[in-house]
């Protein structure tokens, strides 16, 4: 988002363009569409969430017909990597909501779980490990925002994860208070201050 560290200016949203997917998925062999299906984890709803009954209803526009499912993605995703006598997670696709990309505990070495090493990542591209891991050794300022970008680039060409909603925030508050929202939107109140009358 704008004013992130690494933010390319250039890269823009996918459209709405059903056609255009029907035609991607009939150039990849599939002409009559896929089934494929997703965790949605439980702290966002599970199987009956409003977020996978969503994404349900807008593949079947395509000619996909998304099973949904629910369960806890630490279980399935994370403690396989760790205990290999674990079943391997083996759905299509994992979705969680993350209200503040900057804040959250698991962003910090991961960039959005992308990183091979990370145990939540369910991605496995060396290209993208070696520019990663390069980017945040990078001390030099301006080679290191040239290899975000380049990073960024990379997530959105080949759709490692797409991000189905943004959410709008509306602030309001007393004309005595002085607030600066944070850059995710997170509400931290401890610069906040109280103007004199």
């Amino acid at each position: 988002m704008p004013g992130e560290f690494g933010y390319n200016p250039y890269i823009k949203s996918y459209p709405y363009d059903p056609k255009k997917a029907k035609e991607l998925l009939s150039e990849a062999g599939y002409p009559n569409g896929f089934t494929a299906t997703i965790m949605i984890d439980d702290i966002d709803g599970g199987a009956n969430s409003v977020l996978g009954a969503v994404l349900k209803r807008q593949l079947a526009k395509v000619g996909i017909d998304l099973k949904v499912g629910g369960g806890n993605g630490a279980l399935r995703i994370v403690n396989p990597k760790l205990d290999s006598s674990l079943p391997k997670f083996d759905l299509d696709m994992f979705a969680r909501t993350c209200p503040d990309t900057l804040a959250h505990i698991l962003f910090i070495e991961g960039k959005v779980w992308y990183a091979s090493e990370v145990p939540w990542s369910l991605l496995n591209n060396r290209k993208f490990d070696q520019l990663f891991y390069k980017a945040i050794r990078t001390i030099d300022l301006r080679e290191q925002t040239r290899l975000c970008h380049q990073l960024e680039k990379m997530i959105h060409e080949e759709a490692f994860s797409i991000f189905t909603y943004q959410e709008i925030k509306l602030y309001a508050m007393a004309k005595e208070v002085n607030y600066n929202p944070y850059i995710t939107g997170m509400i931290y109140l401890k610069e906040a201050k109280i103007l004199e009358k």
